[in-house]
């Protein structure tokens, strides 16, 4: 589930069709889980913090590295 999410939070820039697309698996996959009864509410609100904690650690280290290949260029 925190890959949907993931997934949801990468295609912030692309189109209407693909976000909405990827926000719907999102939300399908959630209450399956939660419907299914095979992980607490705790463990999938666990997996949404970890899955963007994660997704924000890589934006920071891929704008870091960005900057350094920027820099060793000029």
């Amino acid at each position: 589930m925190a890959n949907a999410f993931v997934i949801a939070l990468a295609t912030r820039k692309s189109s209407v069709v693909l976000r909405v697309l990827a926000w719907g698996l999102f939300v399908f996959e959630a209450l399956l889980v939660l419907s299914a009864r095979t992980h607490y509410t705790i463990d999938v609100l666990g997996g949404i913090f970890v899955a963007y904690a994660i997704h924000r650690v890589s934006l920071d280290v891929a704008a870091r590295l960005g900057r350094t290949r920027a820099e060793d260029l000029s």
